[in-house]
């Protein structure tokens, strides 16, 4: 289930994805894996998975390095673009990623859903915190805030506590898409 709901798979492309690694344990080349799989499947497949997702996390889902998929989608005829995938967040009614390829460029567009917490968070940030690329720390004195937005954050990441001698407690979120959806939009 996490690799349907994590990567956007339905159960043949989980299917595939068994039949790739399989395939690949076996040292069966990408002639084989072709033949057996079906050319139009094993393409199809590929562009559900990239640029959706980074070069990095394909390479995981299927257990093959980089080059070797430089070279399937070669020859697949699938564009291949070994630069870094650009991220970023816009809020929305929902949880959502769009990939949009525009110059050479690829952007991931990922929708943020508002929810209430999420808002209380973004704006006692914008008030009583930090926003730095791949982070969001909030801090304050009153420790039922402490717990109320140690119970918000959770939902989006690791979270970091700190407390310093003069009383001030520091929560840290580790979550770069939130941190630049903050950014973006001031």
């Amino acid at each position: 289930m996490y690799m349907i709901k994590q990567f956007g798979l339905n159960f043949e492309n989980l299917e595939i994805m068994d039949k790739i690694r399989q395939f690949r344990q076996n040292n069966n080349s990408f002639l084989t894996i072709k033949k057996k799989i079906g050319k139009e499947a094993l393409t199809k497949f590929l562009k559900i998975l990239y640029p959706s997702h980074s070069l990095p996390e394909v390479q995981n889902i299927l257990r093959v390095p980089d080059s070797t998929l430089e070279y399937w989608f070669k020859d697949l005829g699938i564009s291949f673009n070994r630069n870094h995938v650009f991220n970023e967040s816009i809020a929305g009614m929902e949880n959502k990623i769009e990939v949009k390829e525009t110059n050479g460029k690829v952007i991931k567009i990922n929708t943020i859903k508002i929810t209430p917490e999420l808002a209380y968070v973004i704006g006692f940030t914008l008030g009583d915190g930090a926003v730095q690329k791949y982070m969001v720390e909030v801090f304050n004195k009153d420790e039922k805030l402490r717990e109320v937005l140690l119970n918000y954050l959770a939902p989006y990441g690791t979270i970091t506590k700190n407390r310093r001698e003069n009383g001030l407690w520091v929560l840290r979120l580790s979550n770069g898409l939130i941190a630049d959806l903050i950014k973006r939009n001031k």
